[in-house]
């Protein structure tokens, strides 16, 4: 479970990085001749902060992904508690929404986030070939649209709870 999530964040990062490429490559496509030296010049000079940018980039959506997962929890206990006990109080509907994102979040941030504990694991990683980067960049996308789909699907399935009750 530690290494896994720590080589989706490795993949996650090197996916920021290979758009970013794309993008810049692009722009210096669509720049005029004259004006091209500058862009790369600015380019240049912006990677550092950039690829720190990336990081915190990377670290928030990661973050965000995880808890996607949760979040299909989350909608099916809000819509249990809202049947059974008729919950009304914006509150109190809210903490329940949060108990199984939190809770599910505590692991993860432990296992990657602490003492920048990702960074020890992106120094073994950097030293993997091509192909094993290349993977770990498509799970981690999927593992992004798994997040997103499991939040969808869990708001649907509050949606069709409570109009099925209503009913």
């Amino acid at each position: 479970m530690i290494c896994f999530l720590n080589k989706i964040h490795y993949g996650l990062f090197h996916f920021q990085l290979a758009v970013d490429s794309k993008l810049n490559s692009i722009l210096l496509k669509i720049t005029p001749k004259k004006k091209e030296r500058v862009v790369q010049a600015k380019i240049n000079e912006t990677e550092g902060f950039m690829e720190s940018f990336h990081m915190g980039l990377v670290n928030h959506c990661f973050g965000y992904c995880y808890a996607a997962y949760f979040s299909f929890f989350s909608f099916i206990l809000l819509g249990v508690m809202k049947i059974y006990f008729h919950i009304e109080d914006t509150t109190l509907e809210l903490v329940i929404f949060a108990i199984p994102i939190v809770i599910g979040y505590i692991p993860m941030y432990k296992v990657v986030f602490v003492n920048d504990r990702y960074l020890c694991f992106y120094k073994e990683f950097k030293k993997k070939n091509v192909q094993w980067h290349k993977k770990w960049k498509r799970i981690a996308v999927l593992f992004c649209v798994g997040g997103f789909l499991a939040m969808v699907v869990g708001a649907f399935t509050l949606l069709n709870l409570l109009a099925n009750n209503i009913r």
